[in-house]
This record gives structure tokens, C-alpha cells and sequence, in this order.
């Protein structure tokens, strides 16, 4: 009689340190997911992702062949549930989901399920990631493929069977297809194994499962060179004061839309103090027994958040800035694992629930001021330009990937807003083409005159532009601000504005021909 109820506790025991934190982060990453304004940089990615045949391959591959397998997986999305906003960002969303049993699986394996729980937790309420969990970027789905492929590559050197060591090839060649900066992770594993007993090296396999993913990323090697560094042009060096910014993102205190607190920089200070502990450790265990299959374990989360850090950050100081929040987003992870170490070792044990509960508590306070909040209010702008525009009115964008997120929201419309929707001069296209120029001439010239005689009334929408350039500022930046400049002098010799609308991120003038 008392077997099934022991029976259910013992599975409740296995499975409920897993399930709990997976169902905190689903119920985290869903909570309000298409309550969010599309943006630029998901505008791309609708366009992108809605393209087909040629055109598909072409703008996949623009970017140097980063997130050329998230496009091409949602591609094949959008086919089968429309290019809604839920269809757009539920991939990332799921990936955020899925992010935590691996964390759990792959910490279990390394330390204990004590500290696979803590970490399992700390991940699922992680700031930066439920929030990048609800774009429609390849962000989410680079860390869950990276994740995949760490656990497939700790079983496979742990003595796993041939078909982990391939599991292991496929996916790190799938996450560094998504996000190409994720091949620094990739790569920290194969260091990590310096940290192994030598007996216990796997030394053929290693260089089979190296030699294989060079060969599968090949194509993408070739994307890359093509491009250079083109399509990270527009990143800016690192301010001091975004370099406190990005520390705090890492540490899970902050995201560009939710303002800094004290709260974020107690969270700062803890977890980089448990940071420097899990380096304690490992210097520990690398000093009693050096080579060990425990110091690998240790050794192989800490290169994962150090070797990708240093690694962007050499590519910042020799090839171009790339030290932004987004592209150090594979880290995070392995922070939460850090913490998860070290929180999990506290002397007396009574400590080890006090650490976690403040750990979760400081992290979860971050969160509600996230959700809801637009990086650029596209949908709030096109809305009030729609309701104000007539017939022959015309549109211009700057910048032109502003066309994308408004060219979402008119096909989002629907035909009664539709009516009277303003002709694209700037690009000059049609709506619901999905027409993707990225960074076309502006509007000067004969090309002005143009517009000036054909549109009675000129809608024009300005996005990414400040004030006049510093002298830190990108050679792009420079360029823009000189076309900006010349547009609106332009405009001012035809027109006179009449009308003026600021949303976040986004100013919309209304341009009356004198």
C-alpha cells in the first residue's frame, strides 16, 4: 500500500529540482511576449527571414554569415504559423525555456545536483536573458545550441559513446551558425582538457571532432572574410560608462530599457566576488591534485566565461568594438554556474538556502520594470502616423532599416488602417514587399527634387540619430550624421514642418510642401 506513494515521492525527488526552475523560466520568458514593440534589429529579422529563394540566401548571408541558421530556422516557422509577433519571437523564447534542464544536465554531470539546482535557478530568473528571450534574434537559440553542445561534449570526453562526440560536432557547428562569436566558447572547451589527467585524454577524438567542425564551418569561414568587418560597423568603442553598463548585464542586474539601481549593484558586487571565489577554487584544486578530473570540471566553466570575454575583448582592441551586451550574451550562463559553485559550498550548510534566496531574490527584483518596455517604439510611431496620413502623403526613413519594424506593423494592420498608407520614397519600395536595403543613399539631389515635386506631404522617420559625432565616434557614424545633415537642409529648401511625434527611440516630422 506504501509503495506508490513512495514510488511518487522518490520520482518528485528526481525530477521536481529540474522541473521547478524550467517552469519559473517558462512562466518568466512567456509572460507578456508580444507586449513588446518590434525593433530595428527584430525588423531585420522579419524581413530577412520572409525572403525566398535567392533573395532568402542573399540577406542570410549578409550579415558575414551571422545567425545564418536562426534565419533559416525561422524561415521554415514563419512558413508554417504566419509572421506574427508571437511566430517571430517564440524560438527565442523556447530556447530560453530549454537553456535550463541543460544547464542542470550539464552542472549535474560536472559538480553535484545541489549546485545544478542552484544554477538551474539562478539562469531562469538571469535578467539578460529572459529579456533577449523575447526578441526575435539569434541570441537565445546560439546559447541553448552552445549549452547543447558543452553537455555533449562533457559525456563524450567522459567516456560517452561515438554518437555524443557527434552530437557535439553538429552542434557547435549549428551554434557558431547562429551566433559566430560563440566559436570563442567552443573553442575554451578544447583548452579546458589541458586541465585532464593525461591517461584520461582523448587526445584522437579531439582532434577528429576539431578537424570536423573547421570543415563544417567552412562556408561560413568564407561569409565571414567576404564581409570583414563590415557588418559590425556601426558598433562604437566602449564608454566608461557603458563599460559599468555591460559588467552589470553580466552579472544579471541590467538590461539598455531598465534603469540601474542599487539593487543591480549589490548584485554586481556579490557576483563578482563569487566570481573571484570560483577562481580561488580553481587555483585550490588545481595546487592539491593538479591535473584532476574535478579541477577540468571547475576549469571548463571558468574558461567558458573568461576565454570568450578575453577573446571579444582582443577583437575589440585589434580588428573593430565588438564588446557590447549582446555579443557577450554566451557568457552568461557560465556566471550563473560560477555562482551556483561557490553559493553551493557556503560553511555551515544552513548558508547555502540563505545564498541562494538572496541570489534569486536580487535577480527577480530586476525583472518587472523589464517586461513591456520597447527599445524603439515602432508600433506606438506607426500607429500615430497611419492615423494622421492622407492620400498621396509619402515616407522616408532615417535610418532605412526603420523600414523594416513599420513595414511589420502595416502588415499587421489590416485593411481598415490600410487605406490611406503613405508611398516609401526612402527606400523606395512598396509595403508588404518586404523590401530590405539596409543602408541605401539617402534622398539628396535630383532624387530630392523629385520627391519634393511628387509628394505634396513627406511623413519622415528618424531613428538612431543623436547629436553631432565625438571624435570616438565610427567612420559610419560620421557618414550617417553628414547624410542626416544633408537630408534635412534638403528638405528644409521644399518643405516646412507642420507636425512632429516622439516615441521612444523615434521621432516622426511631417513635411508640408511650401
Amino acid at each position: 500500500m506504501d509503495r506508490a506513494p513512495g514510488r511518487v515521492g522518490a520520482v518528485i525527488r528526481r525530477v521536481g529540482p529540474v522541473l521547478l526552475p524550467t517552469a519559473l523560466a517558462a512562466a518568466l520568458v512567456l509572460h507578456g511576449l508580444g507586449a513588446r514593440s518590434l525593433w530595428v534589429d527584430e525588423g531585420t529579422t522579419f524581413t530577412t527571414s520572409t525572403q525566398h529563394g535567392r533573395l532568402l540566401w542573399h540577406w542570410m548571408f549578409n550579415e558575414g554569415g551571422n545567425m545564418v541558421a536562426y534565419y533559416g530556422l525561422l524561415h521554415l516557422v514563419l512558413g508554417l504559423f504566419g509572421d506574427g509577433i508571437l511566430a517571430l519571437r517564440l524560438p527565442s523564447a523556447l530556447a530560453t525555456v530549454a537553456s535550463v534542464p541543460l544547464v542542470f544536465g550539464l552542472v549535474g554531470r560536472l559538480f553535484d545536483r545541489t549546485t545544478a539546482f542552484l544554477a538551474a535557478s539562478f539562469l531562469a530568473v538571469c535578467l539578460p536573458l529572459v529579456y533577449w528571450g523575447q526578441m526575435a534574434r539569434g541570441y537565445a537559440p546560439a546559447i541553448c545550441l552552445l549549452l547543447a553542445a558543452t553537455l555533449a561534449f562533457v559525456v563524450a570526453v567522459d567516456g560517452g559513446p561515438r554518437w555524443t562526440w557527434v552530437a557535439f560536432v553538429v552542434l557547435s557547428v549549428l551554434a557558431v551558425s547562429t551566433i559566430l562569436l560563440t566559436a570563442l566558447a567552443v573553442a575554451s572547451l578544447f583548452v579546458s582538457v589541458v586541465l585532464l589527467p593525461r591517461p584520461d585524454l582523448p587526445r584522437r577524438r579531439l582532434l577528429l571532432a576539431a578537424g570536423a567542425i573547421g570543415v563544417g564551418l567552412l562556408p561560413l569561414a568564407v561569409a565571414v572574410s567576404a564581409a570583414g568587418s563590415y557588418p559590425i560597423r556601426w558598433v562604437p568603442p566602449l564608454t566608461s560608462a557603458e563599460s559599468v553598463y555591460v559588467w552589470r548585464f553580466l552579472t544579471g542586474g541590467a538590461v539598455i530599457t531598465v534603469p540601474l539601481t542599487s539593487t543591480s549593484t549589490l548584485l554586481l558586487v556579490l557576483t563578482l566576488a563569487a566570481w573571484v571565489g570560483a577562481l580561488g577554487l580553481l587555483a585550490l584544486e588545481l595546487r592539491r591534485g593538479a591535473r584532476s578530473r574535478r579541477s577540468w570540471a571547475l576549469g571548463l566553466v571558468v574558461l567558458s566565461l573568461v576565454g570568450p570575454l578575453g577573446g571579444i575583448y582582443l577583437l575589440s582592441v585589434l580588428v573593430h568594438p565588438v564588446f557590447q551586451d549582446r555579443y557577450l550574451l554566451p557568457v552568461i550562463p557560465a556566471g550563473s554556474i560560477l555562482l551556483a559553485v561557490v553559493v553551493a559550498r557556503f560553511r555551515p550548510a544552513w548558508l547555502v538556502p540563505v545564498g541562494a534566496v538572496l541570489v534569486i531574490g536580487l535577480r527577480s527584483l530586476q525583472l518587472p520594470s523589464s517586461y513591456g518596455v520597447p527599445v524603439e517604439d515602432w508600433s506606438g510611431a506607426a500607429a500615430w502616423t497611419l492615423a494622421r496620413t492622407s492620400s498621396g502623403d509619402c515616407i522616408a526613413f532615417f535610418q532605412n532599416a526603420g523600414y523594416s519594424p513599420f513595414d511589420f506593423t502595416v502588415s499587421s494592420a489590416g485593411p481598415a488602417r490600410s487605406r490611406n498608407l503613405p508611398r516609401p520614397v526612402l527606400p523606395a519600395t512598396t509595403w508588404a514587399s518586404h523590401h530590405l536595403v539596409l543602408d541605401p543613399p539617402t534622398l539628396a539631389g535630383p532624387a530630392l527634387a523629385t520627391v519634393t515635386a511628387q509628394c505634396p506631404t513627406l511623413w519622415l522617420v528618424l531613428t538612431h540619430v543623436g547629436g553631432p559625432v565625438g571624435p570616438g565616434a565610427t567612420d559610419f557614424a560620421r557618414q550617417r550624421q553628414t547624410q542626416l545633415v544633408a537630408l534635412l537642409d534638403g528638405l528644409d529648401h521644399g518643405y516646412r514642418v507642420t507636425r512632429t511625434g516622439e516615441f521612444r527611440g523615434i521621432e516622426v516630422r511631417r513635411y508640408t510642401r511650401s
